[in-house]
């Protein structure tokens, strides 16, 4: 039978925090590649129409462009991104949420409780109507 190991669940949640990371990277450097790709197409096309070599608009297009793609691919990527962290502390509550429980389970009887409770009430000197 298979056996609980919470070591497992921080090692899966550390992993899609990791992968979570990675995808904004993956994202903008990919946003970015194809917005200086666009960009210079588009200052290429801007020579090719007429409109005369000038390097400095390709540059200033070119550049735009990639960082506005690149911007835009790592807003993607921390969306996608955010599934992953969602993913990873719906694991770390399940894995709470079962600790919990067997601390439930290992705790003394409420009888054993509401004895020690009692006890303390009464070394602290207050009645049960609550009055010292």
């Amino acid at each position: 039978m298979v056996q609980y190991d919470a070591t497992i669940i921080q090692k899966f949640v550390d992993k899609l925090y990791a992968e979570a990371r990675f995808i904004v990277l993956k994202y903008g450097f990919a946003g970015g590649l194809l917005g200086f790709a666009g960009g210079w197409l588009a200052s290429y096309s801007f020579i090719t129409h007429g409109r005369g070599p000038d390097s400095s608009a390709e540059l200033y297009v070119g550049i735009g462009v990639g960082l506005g793609l690149a911007l835009g691919g790592g807003f993607v990527g921390y969306e996608r991104g955010f599934k992953l962290r969602l993913a990873a502390q719906q694991a770390l509550c399940q894995a709470r949420t079962l600790a919990v429980l067997e601390q439930i389970r290992d705790a003394p009887g409420p009888s054993v409780l509401l004895g020690q409770i009692r006890d303390q009430l009464i070394r602290t000197n207050v009645n049960a109507d609550g009055r010292r």
